[in-house]
């Protein structure tokens, strides 16, 4: 069995012996890391990083790899069943990670416009003409409908 790219990323960066006592807290003589359970931790914290940021995880984006590296830290403390001070702040620390990730890459929560009308706009001016364009109700044919100025002028 092989690393995920997203487990890979944190054996790469956290230490062996922090990464064998989170992937084997019921064995106190483990000598290796588990990949079953670093992989599965890795895997839930890429489906959360889709679900809070709106966008895959992408293991060659440098900001997707460093937002989920604490996911995935994360989830092997919860599975650790240990009572972890530092749980709180880490996971404080990953949803802005996550919040800051949502709004600058973004992902799907921008809407795009579009329609299905099958009309289409008049141009607002014809061919050849070189007046200024003007709204509708700006045209001289509405001039006697518009109010004058109280006391003369206009």
């Amino acid at each position: 069995m092989a690393y995920t790219v997203l487990a890979q990323a944190v054996v790469d960066r956290i230490s062996s012996t922090r990464l064998i006592q989170l992937t084997n807290p019921d064995d106190t003589v483990a000598t290796t890391i588990s990949e079953t359970k670093i992989n599965a931790a890795a895997t839930d914290t890429e489906s959360e990083f889709k679900l809070k940021t709106g966008v895959a995880f992408d293991g060659t984006n440098a900001d997707h790899i460093k937002g989920a590296i604490k996911g995935v830290l994360i989830q092997l403390m919860k599975w650790s069943s240990r009572e972890n001070n530092m749980l709180d702040k880490i996971v404080g620390e990953w949803n802005s990670e996550l919040k800051r990730i949502r709004e600058t890459i973004g992902g799907g929560t921008r809407l795009s416009p579009t329609t299905l009308s099958e009309l289409t706009p008049t141009p607002d001016k014809k061919a050849g003409d070189t007046s200024t364009v003007r709204p509708d109700l700006d045209k001289s044919a509405f001039d006697n409908l518009r109010p004058k100025p109280p006391f003369g002028g206009g």
